[in-house]
Formats: C-alpha cells, sequence, structure tokens
C-alpha cells in the first residue's frame, strides 16, 4: 500500500512525481519544503555570523549578476537556498529538502520557462529572507521563505484538476 512507501527514497519519489497528473505531489513537495526551509531560515536568522551573511549576500549577489541568464540564475537561485540550508544547523532537514528538491527540478512540470518578471518576482522573495536574516528576525525569516516558496510553485504550476 501507498502508506508503506519511503517517499523519500529518490527511485519511489522519482515515480510518483512522474504519475502525478493532478500534480498533488508537488503541490505537497511546496508544503513539506516551505515548512522545512522555513524552519532553516529562522535557525539561520537566529544564529548567523558575520562571514555567514557575508556568503549569504555574495548568493544573493550571484541571483542579481544572473538575473539574465536563466540557468545560471536557477542555479544562483539553487546556492542561495542550500546556503540557508547550510547556515542552519539542522542536517536532517537540510538532507530531507535537498531530496525533495532534487527530485523536482528533475520533472519537466515543476519547471517551466519563466518570463523575467517572474525571475524578479523570486528575486524580491529572496531579497525578503536575506533581510529578515540579517536582521536576525527568526519569524520574519521563516514566513518570508515558506511564502517564497508556496509562491514560486504556484507561478509554476501548470493548470489540472486539482487532487481532491
Amino acid at each position: 500500500t501507498r502508506e508503506s512507501w519511503n517517499v523519500l527514497d529518490p527511485v519511489v519519489l522519482q515515480v510518483m512525481l512522474e504519475n502525478d497528473a493532478s500534480l498533488g505531489v508537488l503541490d505537497d513537495l511546496a508544503v513539506v519544503r516551505g515548512a522545512l526551509e522555513g524552519a532553516m531560515a529562522a535557525a539561520t536568522a537566529g544564529r548567523r555570523s558575520d562571514a555567514e551573511l557575508d556568503a549569504l549576500r555574495a548568493a544573493y549577489e550571484r541571483m542579481e549578476h544572473t538575473i539574465d541568464h536563466e540557468d545560471e540564475y536557477n542555479d544562483a537561485d539553487m546556492l542561495f537556498h542550500l546556503e540557508v540550508m547550510r547556515q542552519s544547523q539542522i542536517p536532517l532537514a537540510e538532507s530531507i529538502t535537498r531530496t525533495l528538491y532534487s527530485r523536482a527540478r528533475e520533472s519537466a512540470r515543476f519547471t517551466t520557462n519563466p518570463s523575467k518578471d517572474v525571475f524578479h518576482l523570486t528575486l524580491e522573495e529572496h531579497r525578503r529572507v536575506l533581510e529578515a536574516i540579517e536582521a536576525g528576525d527568526a519569524a520574519a525569516a521563516e514566513s518570508a521563505m515558506r511564502a517564497h516558496i508556496l509562491d514560486a510553485w504556484q507561478r509554476r504550476r501548470q493548470p489540472t484538476a486539482r487532487k481532491p
């Protein structure tokens, strides 16, 4: 039965994504990622050092400098998220999120060809996360990261019937 599946197993997760006509698995993935990455952003805001802030700012600046180049921008976006995860020092959440994110990025239904306007929206969302972390505001960092992940998925999501 489905309840006995290890959905974190990369093969199981890939099969689920490939057979996800309603996009319900990707909807769920966005919720789980939002919760985990929100918690990691909060942890990062609560413990960041000057050197870590510099690394996070550099990741954000890389997004700014690559905004006109889709593949490079997407890589820079991913590196920003990975930097927040690393700095959180919550290895279990980082490991789960990396698995979910890497499998989602392999799904054609997760990745679309966004417009430049979408890149500017995501850059603004990342700026909010960065500013909250810089301010040491864990609640704002969590909220900004969770909103970014959920909103970014809704912008990419193709219209389908929602799961019941």
